[in-house]
């Protein structure tokens, strides 16, 4: 099933390649919102990495090895993105708004900053 923006515009242009048979031969992918495709070199990036499969919390050496890995990809994307503090990896959305929220407010409860700003999507964890 369809859902959001991205995948109306990709009916939209599954309805304009129907339309002018002959005039585009190239399907757009265009409903990113769940998966996207990946570049080759991330995901020559991402097999090196799973050979790699231990805890990077454990003190042993493939532990280490894990967390030295981590490491560096943190250093990497923030290097990247020319980012001076933390990076951290989440499981999805809903964790990463739960942490900026968190981090957003002061030692007291209150804001530390004047507001946060989020989407008008429809989605509920975002409307907090």
């Amino acid at each position: 099933m369809r859902s959001g923006v991205a995948s109306y515009i990709g009916v939209a242009v599954d309805e304009a390649i129907g339309s002018y048979p002959g005039k585009m031969t190239q399907r757009i992918y265009l409903d990113h919102a769940a998966t996207t495709p990946i570049l080759p070199e991330a995901r020559a990036a991402m097999a090196e990495a799973m050979e790699r499969w231990a805890n990077p919390s454990s003190p042993h050496a493939e532990g280490r090895a894990s967390r030295s890995l981590l490491e560096q990809a943190r250093k990497t994307i923030a290097e990247m993105l020319g980012w001076r503090h933390d990076v951290i990896f989440t499981s999805g959305a809903s964790e990463s708004v739960e942490i900026a929220v968190k981090r957003a407010r002061s030692r007291d409860g209150r804001m530390a900053r004047p507001s946060i700003r989020s989407s008008a999507m429809p989605w509920d964890r975002a409307r907090g």
